[in-house]
């Protein structure tokens, strides 16, 4: 496929020439968006007893009993300079690994989806958080894989 003046990607811009067009789409994406974290969130049963360090505006309890947190909704519903800061600074097993890969998925492709939207919204630190999460799997990984090593890092 040739090169067009908007990439490779047939883009659905020509298709989206209105105000309200424009505006349609971008609520569509923003409830979509809305959607799959709320309901993600309330199928994954990731609650984690709240840590010593921990205060009230530090972790987000949603569905959560008192007493606990949800770290899936930490994650969706934080800014993403904070979820990549917990996914950085986090004590081990403070994120379930389905949890992260739902997160992943889900993150990425909703990505994906708003880059070509008229909204400038970017996609830079979202891709970089969705890389954050990766890695943090793949420390996961490393630590079922290989238990004895956990000690003494």
């Amino acid at each position: 496929m040739l090169p067009n003046s908007q990439g490779f990607i047939p883009s659905l811009s020509r298709y989206i020439r209105t105000k309200s067009k424009k505006l349609l789409e971008t609520l569509l994406i923003a409830a979509a968006s809305a959607f799959a974290g709320f309901t993600t969130i309330f199928f994954m049963d990731d609650c984690h007893p709240t840590g010593i360090n921990s205060t009230p505006v530090d972790y987000t309890r949603l569905w959560c009993e008192k007493g606990k947190y949800s770290a899936a909704a930490d994650l969706f519903f934080s800014t993403p300079e904070k979820s990549m800061h917990s996914l950085f600074h986090s004590t081990m097993n403070s994120f379930h690994p389905l949890t992260l890969i739902v997160f992943t998925v889900e993150y990425y492709l909703l990505t994906l989806w708003t880059a070509g939207i008229w909204v400038p919204c970017g996609i830079f630190i979202p891709l970089l958080l969705t890389g954050a999460a990766w890695g943090r799997l793949f420390g996961i990984g490393v630590e079922y894989m290989f238990p004895h090593l956990v000690g003494g890092l």
